[in-house]
């Protein structure tokens, strides 16, 4: 797989859960984009485009489903 390719936006407000999965993230893609809560996530998508987009439920100011 050719990770050039595959853009991610991981969207995760626990920092230690967010650092973890990073770090596993990192592998798979060099266009890693990464957002600490909803609204920040939604910036970077509408900035970015995102391939996949992986995001926590449950956070402050706007929740993953929003």
């Amino acid at each position: 797989m050719n990770k050039d390719h595959i853009s991610i936006l991981y969207v995760e407000d626990e920092k230690g859960v967010r650092d973890c999965l990073t770090v596993i993230l990192k592998y798979l893609s060099t266009s890693l984009y990464i957002a600490e809560d909803g609204m920040q996530g939604l910036h970077l998508y509408k900035q970015y485009h995102p391939d996949i987009v992986i995001s926590d439920i449950k956070m402050p100011k706007m929740n993953g489903i929003d």
